[in-house]
């Protein structure tokens, strides 16, 4: 009898797993108000990749400048006195995505995110080259 059960459990865990990724009632990935600040430029970690995914080269800029993430979901960048503006939105596998609606759209992946520090990365498959956007609680 325990066999039985057991193997209808292992049958039946697989599809009550798919109904609770598919529940509208989970919580998203992070507080909005805790991702929805105003963050401080600290550097840009850039790295160029070859073929094979090795790091061919790797350097850090340091932008100047602010970006802005609003609870009504609009965003600001003034970044080396270089302003942008459009709207962004928290998608379902916790990346942010900057500019859906249009070609200038952007996806980065969440790294780390507390209450002072933001990190967020994206990789630019044309070039094979991969961005990771250092941010600090800005004022």
């Amino acid at each position: 009898m325990r066999n039985k059960l057991a193997c209808s459990l292992l049958f039946i865990f697989p599809f009550l797993t798919i109904k609770t990724c598919k529940d509208p009632n989970i919580k998203p990935c992070y507080d909005p108000a805790q991702i929805a600040q105003r963050w401080k430029n600290d550097y840009i970690l850039v790295q160029a990749h070859d073929l094979k995914n090795r790091v061919t080269e790797s350097y850090k800029l340091y932008p100047s400048g602010i970006f802005q993430l609003k609870k009504d979901g609009t965003y600001s960048v003034s970044s080396d006195e270089v302003p942008l503006d459009g709207e962004w939105s928290m998608n379902v596998d916790c990346s942010i995505t900057l500019d859906k609606n249009n070609s200038n759209r952007r996806t980065f992946t969440v790294a780390k995110l507390t209450a002072d520090s933001l990190i967020i990365s994206r990789r630019d498959t044309a070039t094979s080259t991969t961005y990771v956007q250092y941010y600090s609680k800005g004022n």
